[in-house]
């Protein structure tokens, strides 16, 4: 397959790709090498891509795609489609769910659901009280990408507040030159980063959200402490939730207030923050508008193009994008051959349009929830093709393809 007239960093190539692989990227195709590929093949083997702009697959490290005794709520199948709708390729899925994720049984068992997957994943082991000494062996599995550690309450009652556990946790990983993602709030994330230092292990803090959190990083980070945010934490605020609105409003942590939200803002301006997670928790509109409306809202499919527009706005560059949410992500967790677009990396390719726009709404939602915390909002450059390992998966904004994910690597194990 050959993608021409690519518009990457304002410089227009040819990407050629050979099977799942980047074979080459090139200035110039011939009319020869095209009508070769077509006399080979049956199926189309070229994409114009021009007007439209070429990004590697967004990697989402934090999402949560339930299945097993919370099916109802979201599968493999379905959050993956609403994932490469939204251009995400690549996904890291959290422990949490029912059943959770704390041993090697339990990763066997979700490897069997993920198989449904159409984009690739990977995933996050949780740390109980009564797991540690299996930690290790999880961590060394290579399609484990971190232990998550909650340092804070939330969803799926797996707390962690003893300072021995915590402190045996930290040693444990840090001497795997492994990664902790951890859920802190507050004045656990001075605790967590704290930790790490001790330890000297890789600290990746998950979904920060306020003012005092980012000014104590800001101050505090050192190369092995990441920095994540997420969207709905930089477009909503406390100033959104409405008595109508409310349960679909509700996550852990909680939306902040405009001057929290402009910190966010600022850190990423600043290279604080490292990367965007969306994580992505769905529940259905009836558990959301029940007397005790679970904590979580859904965003793998609209994170792409909310970001997009924040770059029409001039709030980001399409750099800060490939920064935040491919090529970190890729280094943080070490994911091998994924997340820029270069010679032998695996073809994981998103083209859109940048100047269309878009508006949101429940009824676009692929994911099983059917909602979004965005519905109406408007947004622009919802993909237009998406290749996961070479594999044309979406064509013209709709699924082609079913069979493409496969089971990511973290590199070094």
């Amino acid at each position: 397959m050959i993608l021409k007239n690519c518009n990457m960093n304002n410089q227009i190539v040819n990407i050629h790709i050979d099977g799942q692989i980047i074979s080459s990227i090139t200035e110039s195709v011939s009319d020869k090498i095209i009508k070769d590929l077509d006399t080979k093949h049956s199926e189309n083997t070229s994409i114009d891509c021009k007007g439209m702009k070429t990004i590697p697959g967004i990697i989402d490290p934090h999402v949560h795609f339930r299945d097993f005794n919370q099916s109802s709520k979201e599968d493999w199948s379905t959050g993956s489609i609403s994932a490469a709708l939204g251009g995400v390729t690549s996904i890291i899925d959290m422990p949490n769910n029912d059943p959770p994720l704390v041993s090697i049984s339990d990763l066997q068992n979700k490897r069997s659901y993920a198989q449904k997957s159409i984009i690739n994943y990977g995933f996050h082991i949780a740390a109980t009280m009564d797991n540690v000494d299996q930690l290790q062996s999880m961590l060394s599995q290579k399609d484990v990408a971190s232990v998550k550690l909650f340092m804070d309450a939330t969803t799926g009652n797996m707390l962690i507040e003893s300072d021995r556990a915590l402190s045996k946790i930290f040693d444990i990983v840090g001497r795997m030159s492994g990664i902790i993602s951890v859920h802190a709030e507050g004045k656990n994330v001075q605790k967590a980063m704290e930790l790490a230092k001790e330890y000297k292990t890789k600290l990746y803090l998950c979904h920060i959200s306020r003012r005092d959190e980012i000014e104590y990083i800001r101050q505090n980070k050192t190369k092995n402490v990441f920095v994540e945010v997420t969207p709905h934490h930089l477009i909503l605020s406390k100033e959104d939730v409405t008595s109508q609105n409310r349960p679909f409003l509700s996550m852990k942590p909680a939306l902040q207030t405009k001057d929290d939200q402009a910190s966010l803002w600022d850190a990423i301006k600043d290279r604080i923050v490292d990367t965007l997670g969306t994580d992505h928790a769905p529940h259905t509109i009836k558990e959301k508008t029940s007397q005790n409306p679970p904590y979580g809202v859904p965003g793998v499919q609209t994170m792409l193009a909310l970001m997009i527009n924040e770059v029409s706005k001039n709030n980001l560059t399409e750099e800060d994008i490939i920064r935040l949410c491919c090529t970190n992500p890729a280094s943080i967790f070490n994911i091998d051959l994924r997340g820029s677009i270069k010679k032998g990396n695996y073809a994981d390719i998103v083209i859109y349009d940048p100047d269309q726009k878009i508006k949101l709404k429940n009824a676009d939602i692929a994911s099983k929830c059917s909602w979004t915390p965005f519905d109406g909002r408007m947004a622009c450059g919802m993909p237009v093709y998406v290749l996961i390992n070479g594999q044309l998966v979406i064509e013209n904004k709709k699924i082609n393809s079913k069979r493409a994910g496969m089971p990511l690597e973290f590199g070094g194990k």
